[in-house]
């Protein structure tokens, strides 16, 4: 039995890595790193809405708010600190998002490149 295990688990093992490879190739692509870095922005925009969400209730218990140029600047450094958020990994919705739709960008690649060919799309 132990031998049927560890067989199963090089197995799961192997298949992870080709899947992981296959993920990275795609990621390579023109495609693939414009579908990433609209899945990243949109996680850095969802981290920062809601750190902003936050700091507003916060705001409104204690009664204080900040002029209208100072929260333009906070909104800021909030969208700058999400992206580094997210650049450093993030909390994985924007591979969530990528692993969603990476069965559509292989299935449209090939017409992708055709386009791009054909001088279509830059």
């Amino acid at each position: 039995m132990n031998i049927s295990l560890a067989g199963a688990a090089s197995q799961v093992q192997s298949q992870v890595a080709t899947t992981q490879a296959a993920e990275d190739a795609l990621r390579n692509t023109p495609a693939g790193r414009k579908l990433l870095n609209a899945a990243q922005e949109f996680e850095a925009h969802l981290i920062s809405s809601w750190w902003q969400e936050a700091e507003k209730d916060l705001d409104d218990r204690s009664g204080g708010a900040l002029g209208s140029g100072l929260d333009g600047l906070k909104g800021f450094a909030m969208n700058a600190v999400a992206m580094g958020i997210v650049g450093a990994g993030g909390i994985g919705i924007a591979r969530m998002i990528f692993r969603c739709l990476e069965p559509a960008l292989r299935r449209n690649l090939p017409q992708i490149n055709d386009a791009k060919d054909a001088g279509q799309i830059p």
